[in-house]
């Protein structure tokens, strides 16, 4: 079977109504400087991972995709990952997609915070 093509995803434009009932979603991409070394986290594999994944998902619309590109995951300090979190808290997100959860944080304590308690509790208004 030939796979499809999904580069011609296209970033949220006037509503339809299928959009009307899709959670506004977005990918979070972290690259951090030792992943550079060709493992298969490259930014854009991530990107084709996550858009296959919600490419025969039309529950999903891709809204935002946040790339903190050379930044280590043992912190939160990213510059993407705090804009993000400012549009979770006002309410554009409804969804965060990660790779795997190593792409989210390094460190298990507090990527189990953000897994388990924030995002949880910030749901979406909508």
């Amino acid at each position: 079977m030939a796979r499809k093509s999904r580069k011609n995803i296209a970033i949220c434009e006037a509503p339809t109504p299928r959009m009307m009932n899709a959670l506004r979603t977005a990918f979070y991409i972290r690259l951090s400087v030792e992943d550079n070394q060709g493992r298969g986290n490259s930014v854009d594999n991530q990107q084709l991972v996550l858009r296959d994944y919600i490419a025969d998902r039309p529950k999903f619309l891709l809204t935002q995709t946040y790339i903190d590109n050379g930044l280590t995951g043992t912190n939160f300090n990213r510059p993407e990952f705090q804009r993000m979190l400012a549009d979770i808290e006002s309410g554009s997100i409804d969804c965060v997609m990660v790779k795997d959860l190593s792409r989210l944080g390094r460190n298990f304590i507090d990527t189990s915070y953000y897994i388990e308690q924030y995002f949880l509790a910030n749901p979406s208004p909508g």
